[in-house]
């Protein structure tokens, strides 16, 4: 990843991935999932909160300030720029 400009951490349409990129968008605080059968099929949903998930921005912050959130989250922050679990 290009840490100088996070051109990798950029949510695209073409890149396909909505779902994946609104659970690991790093402002969402909570996620409520469900799961139905319908007949031979399975239906999923989940609802993000805050709605802060959009197209060409990026999906997390790395380092600086941010770093200063990884307490909050038990961890610390790695010399990649992002929050990891503590041993």
């Amino acid at each position: 990843m290009n840490q100088t400009t996070g051109s990798q951490n950029i949510w695209l349409p073409q890149q396909n991935i909505p779902n994946f990129a609104k659970m690991v968008w790093d402002s969402h605080t909570e996620i409520g999932c469900a799961i139905v059968k319908c007949g031979s099929n399975m239906k999923a949903v989940c609802h993000y909160s805050p709605a802060a998930a959009r197209y060409g921005n990026p999906i997390y912050t790395m380092g600086g300030p941010y770093c200063n959130l990884c307490t909050r989250l038990s961890a610390r922050c790695s010399q990649n720029g992002l929050c990891v679990k503590n041993p």
